[in-house]
């Protein structure tokens, strides 16, 4: 178990914004008041057999970020955010290893974002050639679901955004 604690002042980041006197989405980088998390984890390991490794997390958090105004947007939220991952090793022989990589996490919030859940699985499989060579391929973000959509309603600002159309990956690697 781990209880934190991060609290950053003068917090900056890139977001957007829609101007008030044109039809434009301006991005820019937006300073805050503070951005702070409060928050416990929990980790366990386990194994079945020879083959396999499980590695189990949990985290509860509460996020808060405060932003008094920055071009006429104010904002003082609170979330209260869960995330499960599981890492899964399978053994299925002596030279060829299957990685499962699981991470779900519920809505969030970033500024005046809302951003939705999101879920991402990886997936690879290790054969190992030699004692120095391994060759691994995979994909990442198996179901394109790892990168939140945000929605925004609040004060004067109104749009959504999805970028996960470029989120997932397929790879080769080849390791001496």
């Amino acid at each position: 178990f781990t209880i934190f604690y991060e609290y950053y002042p003068d917090y900056f980041t890139q977001m957007a914004y829609q101007a008030q006197d044109r039809l434009a989405l301006i991005y820019q980088t937006r300073n805050w008041n503070y951005s702070r998390q409060l928050g416990l984890v929990a980790n366990t390991i386990f194994t079945l057999g020879r083959w396999l490794d499980t590695n189990l997390s949990a985290v509860c958090l509460r996020m808060s970020q405060k932003c008094d105004n920055t071009d006429g947007i104010s904002f003082d939220r609170h979330k209260i955010v869960s995330q499960l991952s599981a890492d899964n090793t399978i053994h299925l022989s002596k030279f060829l290893t299957c990685n499962i990589s699981n991470v779900y996490t519920s809505p969030l919030i970033q500024g005046q974002y809302d951003l939705s859940h999101l879920y991402d699985m990886d997936l690879s499989v290790m054969y190992c050639l030699k004692d120095r060579m391994r060759l691994t391929m995979g994909v990442n973000d198996l179901f394109n679901s790892g990168i939140p959509k945000v929605r925004v309603r609040y004060q004067n600002q109104n749009f959504d955004m999805n970028s996960s159309y470029y989120s997932r990956s397929l790879f080769i690697k080849l390791v001496y």
